[in-house]
């Protein structure tokens, strides 16, 4: 498939390269994509399903599932506007 931009592409995100800009001992590169990859594990999104991915082939402990659900926009809009 051809991306907008006429790049030949699979149509699947995937983080090829990681660079963490903090010193070492403020903060390991594992641990960095470990709390990534827990941030991004229940995600509906492509780019967050990447970068699950990628934290799981390289962090420190594995993703457990957890409840999850998803909102729509509208409910978040109910919730903010309740007399609109």
């Amino acid at each position: 498939m051809f991306d907008k931009t006429g790049t030949l592409t699979c149509g699947k995100p995937t983080v090829t390269k990681a660079i963490l800009y903090v010193p070492k001992k403020t903060c390991s590169f594992k641990f960095f994509t470990t709390i990534a990859g827990i941030a991004e594990r229940n995600s509906e999104h492509p780019l967050g399903a990447a970068i699950k991915n990628f934290a799981e082939l390289v962090s420190i402990a594995p993703f457990t599932n957890v409840a999850f659900c998803s909102h729509s926009m509208k409910e978040y809009d109910q919730l903010a506007n309740p007399y609109s």
